[in-house]
């Protein structure tokens, strides 16, 4: 009873929150540098508006986890 209701419209902030927070964090290990960051930041250029989210998301994964660990 003390939950939030969940919303049609707070899924959707909380889905844009999380991508903020990817976006973020893969921009900040762009920005650190390293072997692939370059490839990243090509990657991340490459992206078109009418790309499919889930697979947009998938990608910044994957580069996040890319350059953490080069």
């Amino acid at each position: 009873p003390e939950a939030p209701i969940e919303t049609l419209a707070l899924e959707g902030f909380r889905e844009g929150h999380d991508d903020a927070r990817y976006l973020a964090t893969l921009q900040a290990r762009i920005a650190a540098g390293g072997r692939e960051a370059q490839k990243a930041a090509e990657w991340l250029k490459s992206v078109r508006l009418d790309t499919d989210l889930t697979e947009w998301r998938t990608g910044m994964v994957w580069w996040i986890e890319a350059l953490g660990n080069a």
